[in-house]
């Protein structure tokens, strides 16, 4: 754990440290060529249910702290969830633990499976980045060797950010997708509940926003959204581009649709009206893919003819396009701005430099909301609303 939080200068010696130390890194690759049995049956287990039921590879069964209540969770219906205690050694000897969790710090989980006897331990989205021929999930990236351009481009961003907590956060981002090491800051806890909604984009809401969700999947953030400002809005636009997400989202919206201006598209948003691949049916990991099984056309926000005041961007790697679709429109209306940026290597420097270079007097933020190098988002504030 590291005690202090870094200013400019000490982030540039931690990023030094790690410039140094990838040079020395050298991330291997590890096969399925075991049996594999899952670790953590929340959102990210169900996810790798999925993900593994795709590609034709079986597991045995699911290891959870709360087996008992998961065992009542209809989605586990025919597949034993089993509390880590009563595994076999056999078992732990024998087969790959796939830890599908990413709320509490991967270090403390390997440590606690190994001490309970599991020999063979690897995060979910390293398991990906072994079939991204044929699945396009990949939020376990390796970015691989810093160029010189790399170092000065997240130093420029370091340098830009507007408090040491996001400087510790951003560090820890980089230090996961170049190292593998998950770096600790003291004063800077990883909180999974507030994504999208830390303190300093709450406390400048108002009740005349003009909210734009892109990459809505269900509207969970719509809806969090809408409660923290107690359905006082001007008007809410829902985009998202899956079909089978679409069907869950208006059933969700339905009831408020009612009583409240909002608008719902099914539409893909990016950098230049086109026709693209897209991967649908990934729940929310559905995104624009070569891979993708059907094609789809892709409209920017700058010709949709909305005048937002807060954006949310999750676009599953795809956020610098639906940036530059929008530039127009978000340098003339000057709207909040939250977007992750962990999808791929672009959210090492790019996506937070394409906001920075593009917009004149923002305030920035950069927070993490999980772990394994996940849950990053970039909050870009128009200096004017912090005065109000």
């Amino acid at each position: 754990m590291i005690n202090e939080l870094p200013d400019v200068n000490v982030s540039y010696k931690l990023l030094d440290v790690i410039y140094k130390d990838i040079n020395m890194f050298k991330y291997v690759y590890r096969k399925i060529d075991k049996p594999i049995v899952l670790y953590g049956a929340g959102n990210l287990g169900k996810m790798a249910k999925e993900y593994f039921n795709k590609l034709n590879i079986p597991f045995l069964f699911v290891i959870d702290k709360n087996a008992s209540q998961c065992e009542k969770d209809p989605y586990w219906e025919g597949i034993s969830v089993i509390h880590p205690e009563i595994v076999s050694t056999s078992v732990k000897k024998s087969c790959r633990i796939i830890n599908c969790i990413v709320t509490s710090p991967y270090n403390e989980i390997e440590d606690y499976l190994n001490e309970m006897g599991f020999d063979d331990v690897i995060p979910f989205y390293d398991i990906t980045l072994l079939y991204q021929n044929i699945h396009p999930l990949n939020n376990g990236w390796v970015t691989g060797s810093l160029s010189e351009k790399d170092i000065d481009n997240i130093k420029y961003v370091l340098s830009t950010l507007n408090d040491n907590i996001s400087r510790a956060y951003y560090l820890q981002f980089i230090a996961w997708h170049t190292l593998r090491e998950e770096w600790i800051f003291k004063d800077a806890p990883i909180t999974n509940d507030n994504r999208y909604f830390i303190p300093e984009i709450i406390s400048i809401l108002n009740n005349n926003e003009t909210f734009i969700d892109i990459g809505a999947h269900h509207g969970e953030v719509t809806i969090k959204f809408m409660n923290i400002i107690n359905n006082k809005f001007n008007f809410i636009y829902i985009i998202d581009p899956d079909i089978q997400n679409m069907y869950v989202l208006l059933e969700n919206m339905r009831s408020k649709m009612n009583n409240y201006n909002i608008c719902i598209s099914q539409k893909a948003l990016g950098k230049k009206k086109e026709m693209k691949r897209f991967y649908c049916g990934l729940d929310y990991s559905s995104q624009l893919s070569d891979l993708g099984n059907k094609k789809i056309q892709i409209e920017k926000l700058d010709d949709l003819n909305i005048k937002p005041s807060f954006i949310k961007i999750h676009t599953e790697g795809n956020e610098d396009d639906v940036i530059m679709g929008g530039l127009k429109t978000i340098i003339k209306y000057r709207p909040i701005i939250v977007t992750t940026c962990y999808h791929n290597r672009k959210g090492l420097w790019q996506i937070p430099l394409s906001l920075i270079e593009s917009l004149e007097n923002y305030i920035y933020y950069f927070r993490l909301h999980s772990w394994c190098g996940t849950g990053a988002v970039i909050y870009a504030i128009p200096s004017e609303r912090t005065l109000k």
